[in-house]
């Protein structure tokens, strides 16, 4: 995928590598410039729970790469079905928005930080 276009789906690195480049570039001045996406990673998680747009470039970095794909709208029919965990992700995409709406050049396409999911977690279900 690419900067700036529309995202709707949370991808995991079943086999392989993936390159990812955050932010506009389209052609990278250096290797040291992207971050491995490994296998039994992902990205793309808030493409879930939120409206999301790509804040970077993802490529393969060998061949062959394999991918696993979560339509946004797949994972939100489901959610229907058990309406309590469907607020705690709606809590979820509140608060995330709410601690990084100040700061969104710090988000990026690649998870958040285990423990400040964590964080934002405890507070999406104590709201519930």
């Amino acid at each position: 995928y690419s900067f700036g276009s529309e995202c709707r789906t949370m991808y995991f690195v079943v086999g392989g590598e993936m390159a990812y480049f955050h932010g506009e570039h389209t052609e990278p001045a250096s290797a040291d410039m992207c971050e491995t996406v490994a296998e039994g990673s992902w990205a793309c998680e808030l493409a879930l729970v939120m409206v999301w747009e790509h804040l970077g470039r993802m490529t393969v970095m060998e061949m062959p790469c394999e991918l696993a794909l979560l339509k946004a709208a797949d994972f939100q029919r489901v959610l229907r079905w058990w309406p309590q965990v469907l607020e705690v992700c709606r809590n979820y995409a509140l608060i995330v928005k709410a601690e990084y709406s100040p700061n969104l050049e710090s988000l990026s396409d690649l998870p958040l930080a285990e423990l400040e999911v964590k964080q934002f977690v405890e507070r999406a279900m104590a709201s519930w």
